[in-house]
């Protein structure tokens, strides 16, 4: 046993408007007996003087100045080998721990023994200021929340799902046992790292109590189209580590059912938010599928959630995808019928030969501020002719040419 018992690790990063909440809530913990380590990553910010000052009052602040930027993966994986804690914990320099939460999650790792820890999180929204205690990561051990050594392996329950680093205490000696490291990867980096931990494990524990608050802001780079390449990467990454490790093929099929609706989700939401990127992520995906197919027996894949998109994308090449998207654009151009509810407003859209007509039906009620009423169940009806230009392959560009309303009297 080392003489210190928790090392707490931030990679920084441009974050200076962040930090000094992140810090003072370390600083606050009824938990004294730890060493914060603080890796610099270059930060073009005020950041490195926010460290340096905040050292000066707290001998448990250690700081690691880096000449360059590598990255939140680079930055953890070298304060986990200068670490001395005999655990280790992570927090995000933008986030910040309730004050209990080291004493918690040290008291039930050390009296368990277990491998690690789990405990729960509230996301917060910057914009908004909501706080939202988020209990999904539960769903998996519903059957085990108070057991002090629960067997992973013995699980039926998909828990991969649960991709966060943060959020846990390790034991140091467990991490360094199995080479439990972060990946290069500027997006993701603990994708491989939890999964590495989950396989690994022999035992852990749950802390169904929000100790962790992790802020959701426009700056995370938890979403920024540039880094797409990345995020397929660093979960091939994790594929490619069970492959190698041989695991129990439980894993795997757990695995690939996070995997493949995970990448059919933000190939969707990656290609809405930047259309310049659409062919080359769907590319991407598409080659990492094939692979996936060609390796893995068909009944670990059957019973995925996007099995049949799965199929789609390995089947057809994005030219394919394109042309089958403007046919169909095609086809609505000549007629299409949708019904659309809002509130209390039903609507009907027929379009036929680019003239679209809206039939809206009302159920009016009494007026409750008295001068007259509004009668139930009454009719009104609305045809809006809606043209869209002959450009039927290259997208649309609507022009109203005309509306005809009939509305039933009512009376004063």
């Amino acid at each position: 046993m080392s003489a210190l018992k928790v090392s707490v690790i931030l990679p920084i990063y441009n974050v200076e408007q962040y930090l000094p909440r992140a810090l003072n809530s370390l600083l606050s913990q009824t938990f004294k007996d730890m060493e914060i380590i603080c890796v610099n990553d270059c930060s073009p910010d005020g950041c490195l003087a926010i460290i340096e000052k905040f050292c000066q009052t707290d001998r448990r602040i250690r700081l690691i100045n880096l000449p360059a930027n590598h990255g939140q993966g680079y930055c953890r994986n070298l304060a986990i080998e200068q670490a001395q804690g005999d655990y280790i914990m992570f927090l995000d320099p933008d986030d910040w721990l309730e004050d209990n939460a080291i004493e918690v999650a040290y008291n039930q790792i050390w009296h368990n023994q277990n491998d690690f820890v789990m405990f729960g999180f509230n996301s917060c929204y910057e914009d908004t200021g909501e706080v939202v205690e988020q209990t999904y990561w539960l769903q998996p051990f519903a059957q085990c929340l108070n057991e002090p050594n629960i067997k992973l392996s013995s699980l039926k329950t998909n828990y991969m799902q649960n991709a966060y680093s943060v959020c846990r205490i390790y034991s140091r000696s467990f991490l360094n046992r199995y080479n439990i490291r972060y990946s290069d990867d500027r997006i993701d980096q603990d994708n491989i790292f939890v999964v590495n931990a989950f396989i690994s494990a022999d035992n852990i524990s749950l802390i169904p109590q929000a100790l962790y608050n992790y802020r959701i802001h426009k700056r995370s780079t938890s979403f920024n189209t540039k880094l797409w390449q990345g995020m397929i990467d660093a979960r091939r990454k994790s594929y490619c580590l069970l492959q190698y490790r041989q695991v129990n093929a439980s894993y795997m099929r757990m695995f690939l059912q996070y995997l493949i609706p995970a990448l059919c989700y933000w190939m969707k939401r990656f290609s809405a938010a930047d259309a310049a990127i659409a062919e080359d992520l769907y590319n991407y995906v598409r080659r990492f599928f094939q692979q996936i197919a060609v390796e893995q027996p068909k009944h670990y894949l059957r019973n995925v959630e996007n099995y049949a998109e799965f199929c789609h994308i390995i089947r057809y090449p994005y030219g394919w995808i394109k042309m089958q998207a403007k046919l169909l654009a095609v086809l609505r151009w000549l007629f299409e019928v949708r019904n659309i509810k809002s509130g209390n407003v039903k609507h009907k859209l027929i379009t036929i030969l680019g003239f679209r007509f809206e039939i809206n039906h009302i159920s009016l009620s009494k007026n409750p501020t008295g001068g007259g009423y509004w009668r139930e169940n009454t009719t009104n009806w609305c045809i809006k002719l809606t043209l869209w230009s002959a450009r039927l392959l290259f997208g649309y560009r609507r022009l109203l040419i005309g509306e005809y309303c009939n509305v039933k009297s009512i009376p004063d």
